[in-house]
């Protein structure tokens, strides 16, 4: 049933045999599986591991294993390391977040450097749903909810239609080793909680939730495409983009009937999220100058337009303000009065 189902998806999507393709390789069930009907269906692969070093000996027994399996396999293996606890500080992200960007920024490095045509991992359909639920929780809009494809330009997911229980007895049935994470219980991890809270329940609700939720997802990514046509359209017609600036007429953006989802998505890219965004469109009807920001960005309502700027350091400069001046926007908005001193 796995290799049949990963062979199907394969052949959908064009993943030719002569293709080299770099298998990311954690060393669990998903993984492992999937690097093993890779070589069994005779395509040319070699395997990345990252050690995250988020469980001290574990992380680097992890390692160990997929040396030693890509040995004996004759399977070419990358491996890097990475300080996962600090960069999640510098980047002031979660440590769940930092891996994630660590690792695939990575494998796209490897992916230019040795000419690899496609990148495989082992997201498969109960990773899908778990991401769900957290989107869901972080209003990350309707492109979050939509579920992952199984191909993304060179990024290629064979296993999403599957479960995780399919797929560990996949790999006991066929004699493939794997090793489990213990992390998966801890319930620091938001997925987690999701995992061994939330889908449990939604399981006893329906015992077929799983097939519902595919069901689902197939809906989602058709009401997305035709979110993202008219995201495109509007860009196209309302907004002025120059350089790492973007300006917004307020005038066209507050008649259109879907203003939330189309301004969400045309500042999502600027590091915004829903709950500012509702407060942008809340800003309407204030006065102008006020201010919103995102990590790195400020967005300005002045009198006619939302204007999106980087955030830049402050420089030693002089500013000046004519006499008589009430208020003014840049680089700080202030106001001022003049007070009558008693006595």
């Amino acid at each position: 049933m796995v290799k049949e189902e990963v062979q199907k998806v394969l052949a959908r999507y064009g993943v030719r045999k002569e293709h080299p393709v770099l298998v990311a390789l954690s060393g669990g069930a998903d993984s492992m599986a999937l690097l093993n009907v890779f070589m069994e269906s005779g395509y040319k692969c070699q395997a990345a591991h990252c050690n995250f070093h988020l469980r001290d000996e574990e992380s680097d027994e992890d390692e160990k294993f997929v040396v030693n399996y890509c040995i004996g396999q004759d399977i070419p293996l990358h491996v890097r390391h990475f300080n996962t606890k600090e960069e999640a500080v510098k980047r002031g992200v979660s440590i769940e977040m930092a891996a994630r960007e660590l690792r695939y920024s990575w494998f796209w490095e490897l992916m230019d450097k040795e000419n690899f045509y496609w990148l495989a991992t082992g997201h498969h359909g109960d990773d899908m749903i778990e991401t769900f639920f957290l989107n869901l929780a972080r209003g990350t809009g309707l492109r979050g909810l939509k579920g992952m494809q199984f191909r993304s330009g060179q990024l290629i997911r064979p296993m999403l239609a599957l479960r995780r229980t399919q797929i560990e007895q996949y790999c006991y049935g066929q004699g493939i080793p794997f090793r489990t994470d213990s992390s998966n219980t801890d319930m620091a991890f938001q997925r987690n909680n999701i995992r061994h809270n939330v889908l449990p329940v939604m399981n006893l609700l329906n015992p077929s939730f799983f097939n519902t939720m595919m069901h689902n997802f197939r809906n989602l990514e058709e009401a997305w495409q035709i979110v993202e046509k008219e995201v495109v359209a509007v860009r196209k017609e309302m907004v002025v983009e120059e350089g790492d600036q973007m300006m917004i007429p307020i005038r066209l953006i507050e008649k259109h009937p879907q203003r939330s989802t189309i301004l969400f998505e045309l500042l999502r890219p600027y590091g915004f999220n829903s709950q500012t965004v509702s407060e942008i469109i809340d800003s309407f009807d204030s006065i102008p100058g006020k201010q919103f920001f995102s990590g790195s960005y400020r967005l300005v309502r002045d009198r006619f337009n939302l204007v999106v700027v980087p955030i830049r350091e402050f420089k030693d400069e002089l500013f000046f303000i004519n006499s008589g001046e009430k208020e003014i926007l840049s680089p700080l908005h202030l106001k001022n009065k003049t007070v009558r001193k008693e006595g």
